[in-house]
């Protein structure tokens, strides 16, 4: 291993926070919701018992991004704890490039600075070379910036170096997707699933691909699908809302959205959700009221709705225009 001179070199943790350490990682490539809150308490003990772990410290940032993504918990606060542990990972030991691909995505998603989240993702990348993870992140900024062919390359970079993960797969998917490329980015979900069938992000867009198709019914099916495999998350909760508004389904939308309803009444539960329903209902002054309380509350869901198709009737519209400036997306 060669460091740089003058670099923060790590030194070995104590037995029992190595043992927490790697209590939370036993699940695989692939965890769940479930499993990242179990890690994160693994994790946490850890540097509890030794608070010098530099490598806890990454994983927790890491942690928590991760839980950012599904969407339950806030996730304005996820990132600015995110944050706290990335920087102190780094002062513990600025050789490894996990802790920057960590800033670059706090930067985009949720500070949305793609200056600041280039930067770093770039020093990720170049610290550590090998991690499929600060690929794949770059490739959903990208996505978000409408720039899908250099989103597609950087997520065939990460299945390179990692061929047994499969969010790379979803993900170039995905930029196939959004560029327009239907039936290619459904290849991609196929290659995904044949791998593991359980997969929840490839059920999920595949789910997606069939909305754009217009075919509802089955696109229905498929994203309760993955709502189970996945676990009801407010990202999968609001795309099936919305695919049985647009799908006809009108009844059974308005009892989802009655739910997400009394879940915002009993704490913390995304607005982008009911801005997503509301939109398939056609009512677009009410997908905006909530998608400017999505906005306050940082926000936004899965992809931003600058570049995600479901908005396509929003976009000529003043107040959306607006939203979007202020949001410098």
């Amino acid at each position: 291993l060669r460091h740089d001179r003058g670099a923060t070199l790590p030194r070995p943790p104590n037995p029992a926070a190595r043992l927490a350490f790697e209590r939370s990682a036993i699940w695989g490539k692939n965890p769940g919701r479930v499993q990242i809150k179990a890690g994160i308490k693994y994790l946490q003990e850890a540097v509890r018992l030794d608070p010098q772990f530099a490598a806890a410290w990454r994983g927790l940032s890491s942690a928590h991004i991760a839980q950012a993504w599904f969407g339950e918990t806030n996730p304005a606060e996820d990132f600015e704890q995110a944050r706290i542990e990335a920087q102190r990972a780094i002062a513990l030991d600025d050789t490894s490039g996990e802790p920057w691909r960590n800033l670059g995505a706090i930067s985009h998603f949720g500070d949305r600075d793609d200056a600041a989240a280039d930067a770093e993702l770039a020093r990720a990348m170049k610290l550590s070379p090998n991690d499929a993870q600060a690929y794949c992140y770059f490739a959903e900024t990208l996505i978000d910036r409408h720039r899908f062919e250099e989103a597609l390359r950087f997520a065939k970079r990460a299945e390179e170096v990692d061929p047994g993960w499969l969010e790379p797969i979803t993900v170039a998917g995905n930029a196939r997707l959004f560029a327009g490329d239907v039936n290619g980015a459904i290849a991609e979900y196929d290659r995904a699933l044949e791998s593991e069938p359980g997969y929840g992000l490839a059920n999920h867009f595949l789910g997606r691909a069939y909305l754009a198709k217009g075919q509802f019914e089955r696109a229905i099916e498929q994203l309760r699908r993955s709502n189970e495999l996945l676990g009801r998350v407010p990202f999968s909760l609001a795309d099936l809302g919305y695919a049985l508004a647009v799908g006809g389904h009108r009844e059974a939308a308005e009892l989802l959205a009655a739910d997400l309803h009394k879940r915002r009444d009993a704490g913390y539960y995304p607005a982008y959700t009911l801005a997503e329903i509301e939109l398939g209902f056609g009512n677009a002054d009410a997908a905006l009221d909530w998608l400017e309380r999505a906005a306050d509350e940082k926000n936004l869901g899965y992809y931003f709705p600058s570049v995600d198709p479901i908005y396509e009737p929003l976009r000529s519209q003043p107040r959306f225009k607006a939203l979007m400036k202020r949001l410098r997306l």
